[in-house]
């Protein structure tokens, strides 16, 4: 047949329409292998007979086994396929009939007319199916004695039931049974005087089919394929169903198929043979063998019960027809686990599979796994699917997993670090939960580990927190997660100041309380979307910001994503599928490093509230400034993860928000003049310092506490004070430099005006249009800064309030302008105005 279709298929047509990438090379044809992740052009194709051969997978066959492989037929549908192509029509066969199916069989005709068998109307044979009393139910028609096309149909109306029920009898008086697949092996055991009842396929048997096996002794022949694997199976789940009690067996015959192949070998003899057989038999544990996983390939990392249609080898996914195994996929996939997210609700499954020689899994949502249309994405996992059999694939994964509900267990998950559910966080204490992470954060989740040694990290640290601002900040990177606990808002810590202070080494010390610095730390170079999603990833552990410098004079940009920061939650946005995508949060300390301040006069005071700004050397010594990247790049992680399993003990005993308090009032009784926002943050970093003194450092606790009082106290007095912070009053700082700056143009006469000085009525008038330009350049936005004055009582209007202006006189003429009371301007001791 070969031959025929060789000559004239256009092998060049055939393939181009199912390759991709395929060109001439030489005497030869290359192209992607469609069977692998193939980006090299590892398969050859030879155009004059249709074969092809795959260098990279070693997959090779021709025209039929490559159709077969790309589009799931089987042996004959790929057959017929070329034969269309090639024009080739199929010869009519001769109808099959009793006389035929009795020679195939070698059992005399008149036996199986006595079991109901004839010829059928059109073609092939009808066998009936009779129930107890032996009342036909169903009609069965076989249209074939091969192994190839389609055997068998049901007439319409008809009842899936065992074949033999009105032989029960038989069975009962003997004691036992064997059921088998098909009918005629049982028509073979009939014929030999054995009790036998059929099964109508290697997965068809149910558990209310438990009910005909009733006080008997029941054997399963198993045939040496995997079509046997599954009809022993469904049936040991169907008895287990049903709560069937008694003796299960299996039993086998040994170089030959089922009963029918052994007594058509030589029929004189199979009654000894089949002796043996049974003779041989094993028992079964019923239980075991129904919730048993099977060890699907050896060394496997998970094991799956196997559907009755599925098999998975080392080979890859096939498909279980009568025909024979059809591979779906070239790699071997399972299923690991089933997934919940402890924040969501949402539900996936882990896929494992081979590749490569090494085991890989992936975590995916359900609404990927189980559409035929989504779950090619797998590809970009490294998962092998295509098109043409991404819907059997789908019916694959959802068999398998119907098939190990029950041991695929449910775990709880995670898409962020820190705090996951109750006393859970990673890392440190997250046995039982596992992290669902997207392969792009892979990277940075795997810098939160140990390297190097943890009593050098000690030692090192040890030394450095001899200098405040040092130990202050490496005191946030243990404060971190404290913020959840103690319901405290995000706040940024801002290191700023001349270059070679160390402060960038300091960062990466506080980073190195948890993992890896170099990997964990970012920089205001990075995106906000970026910086968004690190934020959130991280959740209750650090975040460092390095280089504010490299963001140059954008400074509406720096408070843009430091307010982002500081409501601890990412932008609302769209999902593609509708709706609104889960909002990302955090609760964790912003700890940023820069040449320049984050803040400045003109800015809102919720960036001063938000910001503490340090501003200094954290390390004093140059020579310990460059040793810090070395020590804390080569040793790092171990601190972290010992001092959360401590605040969990802590937290438990109530202690954690009685320190806090003490120490909070200490800083409010001490240092009220400063800002509130300062105070806290100062107060949740130095009980951090307090706890890693006694439980990192080893330090008595008397004198852990003393160090953090003073510590806060030295913070807190480099920080602003309420005043200083609040926007109004650096408004009436800034217009008063700048009316200093331009007095000569507050008298009459001057060339340019920009207003009047009428001490007479204790008034400066500023006239707006010169006001508001200079107020914007300054980065003050003009009705901010009128509203303020306003309620401070320190302009005077028209009564128009949403105007804020007065109208005044002014060289004879009636004006609008800002009139600022001069004790607005005495209180901010202005020095100018006489």
């Amino acid at each position: 047949m070969q031959e025929s279709y060789d000559r004239r298929i256009d092998w060049q047509g055939f393939y181009r329409e199912r390759l991709q990438n395929l060109k001439k090379e030489g005497a030869g044809w290359k192209a992607l292998c469609p069977f692998h992740g193939d980006t090299n052009e590892s398969l050859s194709v030879n155009m004059e007979k249709g074969l092809w051969h795959c260098h990279g997978c070693g997959e090779s066959g021709n025209a039929q086994t490559f159709l077969q492989k790309a589009e799931g037929l089987s042996p004959g549908e790929a057959m017929d396929k070329l034969k269309k192509l090639a024009g080739i029509r199929n010869e009519p066969k001769a109808k099959f009939n009793l006389t035929e199916y009795a020679k195939a069989k070698k059992l005399p005709e008149e036996f199986l007319k006595e079991l109901g068998l004839k010829n059928g109307q059109k073609s092939g044979i009808t066998i009936p199916y009779y129930d107890e009393s032996g009342a036909v139910v169903s009609n069965r028609q076989r249209h074939s004695a091969a192994s190839t096309g389609p055997r068998f149909t049901w007439s319409r109306g008809s009842k899936v039931i065992p074949y033999g029920l009105w032989k029960l009898k038989d069975a009962r008086e003997k004691g036992y049974i064997v059921l088998l697949e098909g009918e005629s092996d049982t028509q073979t055991l009939w014929h030999h005087g054995l009790p036998a009842l059929g099964i109508p396929g290697s997965s068809t048997f149910r558990a209310d089919m438990a009910q005909f096996l009733t006080g008997l002794k029941v054997y399963m022949h198993q045939e040496p394929d995997a079509g046997g694997e599954t009809f022993v199976k469904k049936i040991c789940d169907g008895l287990v169903d049903a709560h069937w009690q008694g003796e299960l067996y299996t039993v086998s015959t040994p170089g030959h198929k089922d009963p029918s192949e052994l007594h058509v070998k030589n029929p004189k003899e199979f009654k000894d043979r089949w002796k043996v057989a049974m003779d041989a038999a094993r028992e079964i544990d019923l239980a075991s063998m129904a919730v048993k996983a099977d060890e699907v390939i050896p060394g496997a990392p998970v094991s799956n019960r196997m559907p009755a249609e599925w098999r998975v080898t080392d080979k890859g996914v096939y498909m279980v027809k009568e025909e024979g195994l059809y591979n779906i996929c070239i790699l071997p996939v399972l299923l690991g686990k089933r997934l919940k997210s402890v924040d969501t609700g949402e539900e996936k499954i882990e896929l494992v599979f081979r590749k490569d020689d090494a085991w890989h899994s992936v975590i995916v949502q359900r609404s990927t796994l189980f559409q035929q249309s989504k779950v090619g994405i797998l590809a970009d996992r490294g998962l092998t699917i295509n098109s043409e059999v991404s819907k059997k694939f789908v019916k694959f994964l959802a068999a398998l997993e119907a098939e190990n509900l029950d041991i695929l267990h449910l775990q709880k998950s995670s898409d962020h670090l820190g705090w996951i559910t109750g006393s859970r966080f990673y890392p440190g204490i997250s046995e039982g939960i596992v992290l669902d992470i997207d392969p792009a954060s892979a990277i940075t989740v795997n810098a939160y580990k140990e390297a190097g040694s943890y009593e050098a990290w000690k030692a090192a640290m040890m030394h450095y927190r001899q200098w405040p601002v040092f130990r202050f900040v490496l005191a946030a990177g243990f404060a971190s997660p404290m913020l959840n606990l103690l319901r405290h808002r995000v706040f940024v810590i801002h290191m700023w100041g001349a270059s070679r202070g160390g402060k960038t080494g300091t960062l990466k010390a506080a980073l190195s309380v948890w993992g890896d610095p170099d990997i964990l730390m970012t920089s205001f170079n990075a995106t906000k979307v970026g910086i968004e999603v690190l934020a959130a990833l991280y959740s209750d552990l650090p975040l460092g910001i390095d280089e504010r410098q490299v963001a140059g004079e954008k400074q509406q940009a720096i408070e843009s994503l430091l307010y982002m920061l500081g409501e601890g939650k990412g932008k609302i946005r769209g999902a593609k599928a509708g709706g609104l995508r889960n909002t990302k949060t955090w609760q964790s300390i912003i700890i940023t490093t820069g040449e320049e301040p984050l803040s400045t006069d003109s800015s809102h005071t919720g960036i001063n509230t938000r910001v503490l700004e340090i501003w200094g050397k954290p390390i004093e010594s140059e020579k310990d400034a460059r040793k810090i990247y070395t020590l804390v790049g080569d040793n790092h992680g171990w601190a972290g993860p010992i001092f959360i399993r401590k605040l969990v003990t802590e937290m438990a005993g109530g202690d954690l928000k009685t320190n806090y308090n003490a120490l909070m009032n200490y800083l409010e009784e001490n240092y009220e003049q400063y800002l509130g926002s300062h105070l806290s943050a100062a107060a949740i970093v130095c009980l951090a310092d307090y706890y890693a003194s006694q439980w990192i450092f080893d330090v008595p606790e008397e004198q852990a506490y003393d160090e953090a009082l003073e510590l806060a106290g030295k913070i807190v007095e480099s920080g602003q004070t309420a005043e200083e912070a609040d926007y109004c009053n650096r408004a009436v700082d800034w217009i008063n430099s700048w009316m200093a700056q331009h007095k000569t143009n507050f008298t009459p006469g001057a060339q340019e005006r920009y207003g009047d000085v009428r001490m007479d009525v204790g008034e400066i008038y500023i006239l707006p249009s010169v006001l508001e330009p200079e107020l914007r350049k300054a980065g003050f936005s003009p009705k901010r800064v009128y509203r303020d004055l306003l309620e401070q009582g320190y302009i005077r209007t028209d009564g128009d309030a949403k105007r804020f202006k007065k109208t005044v006189k002014m060289d004879g003429s009636a004006v609008k302008v800002i009139a600022i009371k001069t004790t607005a301007m005495d209180q901010q001791r202005s020095g100018w105005i006489k």
